[in-house]
Order: C-alpha cells, then structure tokens, then sequence
C-alpha cells in the first residue's frame, strides 16, 4: 500500500503513530519532539532574526568556519542551482550564515526563510532537513509533507552535518529545491561539500600535519 502522508499527518495530529512511524527516523522523531513541545501542525511561521549585534558577532565567531567553506560551497551551488537548487549553510544552532538563492525561485516562503541571520531551529519553525541532521549526525531528506509545519509543506530539502576536526557538529549544509526531485547526483554532491569543508578545518589547524594517500 503506497504510503499517504496527508493521512500520516491526520492520524499524528489525532495522536496514533502507526503510520508516522514509517517515515525516516530522525524526521520521525523530530515530528514527536514538536509534539511535545507542543508546536501546531497547521499556521503560518514567523521566521525570527539575529539582531544585527548578534549576527555581527556570530559572523565574527564563525569567520574559521566560514573561511574554510565559502569556496566550496560556492562551487556546490554552481553545480546544482541551474536544477533549482538553493543552498544553506548554518552554525550548529541553526542559524542561516550563508545563502544561495537559485535564480526564478517562485516559492516565496523559500525566500523569505533563506536570508542570512534566519534563525532556523527545531524550536522555531519545526521539522527541517537542517535540525533533523544535526541531531542525528547524518544526511536527512525532508520532502513537502514530511515537514512537521504545513506551511513548509513546499519544501523540498536534504541536508548533511558539518563536523568540526574533533569530531563536534559544528554546522549544517541544506539543499532546498521547489520541486520534488530526489537527485542522487546532488545529494552526493552535497556530501562531498561537507567532506571538503571538514579537511578544509582539518588543514586549517595550527601545526597541522596532513599525509595525502593517493
């Protein structure tokens, strides 16, 4: 039997499981978290935003980070923008550092949510790709419905961890694209992003030493 999120989300608001329990787990357990915190399914959202102090301040605590990653995710967003892709990068605490906005995006819940500053926490605007994988420390698709908000529910995202050299998530790099397409292609691009930007750390250190096997 295929699978009918609308239903999932129906049968969840009205407090049986059974049929959330089949999406991934940590979206899964994202949903619960909300749950608990008693967040509504349906409303709009009401993005927050880093005064500008704090922004300023963050920016500056993050600058080895941002340093280490401009160049590739520059690189990941020319890759992947002409596909409608946009790209997010965020501290730890889901806070926006960095955006790419894909050209002729028409979504304007996307624009309004990928700007720099946006605070994007579990907390804040529910499930996201971006909190799901920092709390499990791994890649996390979050397509349309599996958003716990239904005003995300135009959302098509993936997002991966970014682990600091002593192996701490220290941010997170989101894909969000308007349309529903589930691109391998992408998604290992993604990956690799945050691969290059974790050895970029490692370099970064002082007196680091790095052997390259070939």
């Amino acid at each position: 039997m295929m699978f009918n999120m609308s239903l999932a989300r129906r049968d969840f608001f009205n407090g049986d499981s059974t049929l959330a329990r089949r999406l991934d787990r940590p979206v899964y357990d994202s949903w619960q978290r909300c749950l608990a915190n008693q967040q509504p399914m349906d409303g709009d959202v009401e993005y927050g935003f880093l005064s500008d102090g704090h922004l300023k301040d963050c920016l500056l605590f993050q600058r080895p980070l941002l340093d280490s990653s401009q160049p590739h995710l520059e690189a990941l967003y020319r890759s992947i923008s002409g596909a409608g892709w946009s790209v997010l990068f965020t501290d730890a605490h889901c806070n926006a550092l960095k955006v790419f906005q894909t050209k002729n995006l028409a979504e304007r819940r996307i624009m309004q949510a990928f700007r720099q500053g946006a605070v994007l926490s579990e907390e804040r605007i529910g499930t996201s790709a971006m909190s799901c994988a920092i709390a499990s420390r791994r890649l996390v698709s979050v397509f349309g419905e599996e958003h716990y908000k239904t005003f995300h529910r135009n959302f098509n995202c993936v997002a991966v961890p970014v682990f600091d050299p002593l192996g701490e998530v220290c941010g997170s790099i989101d894909l969000t694209n308007e349309a529903p397409q589930r691109d391998p292609s992408a998604f290992y691009l993604l990956e690799s992003c945050a691969q290059n930007i974790q050895a970029e750390l490692i370099r970064a250190m002082p007196d680091a030493i790095v052997i390259d096997l070939q």
